[in-house]
């Protein structure tokens, strides 16, 4: 039997009884994820949607609520409820409790299924396809006590799935992060450099060649706008390629022509000689970040893989 608990309340969920404390559509709750149940749609939603009335059992428990805090939380009508300011407040705050609740289930629920130490990891593309392997090898030779999966997702799914629990932190490409629930580690920065498979003595035969960019980087295109002025020649011969960076890295190693990437994307190439550095953006440099929820910061798992990381990868 599968159990399911309200996003908002934490109450089971069930579909059998519209009249009782807990009820979802079926199809929600088969399909459905971060599902509320029907009584916790009404108060976020307050009308919006549709008009609603309350039950005995709502009207109950609100009253409860209002007389227990001395403030009144509903704007009533004869059909519609609409929260106060201070039922807006109440419920923020009741849904980052929920929140936090819901990762210490899952914390627990690792213990309980796995009887012993498990992190869930989770990084963008860039930093999963060309880093993470790296730091998990490593990481996992030092710490073999330690048990993870790891989730490659875009960044907004990610820091959503953080707040809920669903990963333990996030590797990502530095980011300014306002949400003050969330701690900020940075962890390293890398030059942005030039590679291509042959080595070259004279720069400006570059201009024989094809560059291979990624269409969505301003600062790929600002190094290049640099690298431009300081040689005083174009790179206009150009090769755009969208979402893959591997792709981009295949064409080179193909004899295609050249490109522009942080030095961590190609590093294990450079390392075996698959690539040439024919240029090194010193002073202009992309870094990447660990993300955390301050209430796990302190986790012993984490702390040892923050640590590690921070230790054994740092700025280059």
């Amino acid at each position: 039997m599968i159990i399911k608990k309200c996003s908002g309340c934490g109450i089971t969920l069930q579909t059998e009884f519209p009249e009782n404390a807990g009820y979802v559509s079926e199809e929600k709750f088969i399909t459905g994820t971060d599902i509320l149940c029907q009584r916790c749609y009404r108060i976020k939603h307050y009308g919006k949607h549709q008009d609603i009335e309350l039950t005995k059992e709502d009207y109950q428990v609100t009253k409860k609520f209002e007389d227990m805090l001395n403030t009144k939380l509903f704007n009533r009508t004869s059909k519609k409820i609409k929260l106060t300011y201070s039922g807006e407040v109440l419920f923020k705050v009741a849904e980052e409790i929920f929140q936090k609740v819901k990762r210490a289930e899952k914390e627990i629920e690792k213990i309980v299924l796995f009887d012993k130490a498990k992190i869930t990891i989770g990084a963008t593309h860039m930093i999963g396809e060309h880093l993470l392997p790296r730091i998990m090898k490593d990481f996992t030779k030092a710490h073999p006590e330690v048990e993870f999966d790891l989730v490659i997702k875009e960044r907004e799914s990610l820091l959503k799935e953080l707040k809920e629990g669903k990963v333990d932190m996030v590797l990502m490409g530095t980011y300014y992060i306002k949400d003050t629930e969330l701690e900020v580690i940075d962890i390293a920065i890398y030059p942005f450099v030039i590679v291509g498979r042959e080595k070259i003595e004279d720069i400006q035969k570059l201009t024989e060649q094809k560059l291979i960019m990624r269409d969505d980087s301003p600062l790929t295109l600002k190094n290049i706008a640099m690298f431009e002025k300081k040689n005083e020649f174009t790179l206009d011969n150009r090769i755009l390629v969208s979402g893959s960076i591997e792709t981009m890295k295949n064409l080179v190693k193909e004899g295609l022509g050249y490109t522009v990437l942080p030095y961590y994307c190609v590093s294990k190439e450079v390392e075996s000689n698959e690539f040439f550095v024919l240029e090194d953006f010193a002073e202009n440099k992309d870094g990447y970040q660990i993300v955390v929820t301050k209430d796990r910061a302190d986790n012993a798992e984490s702390k040892k893989f923050v640590e590690f990381v921070k230790n054994n990868f740092k700025t280059q």
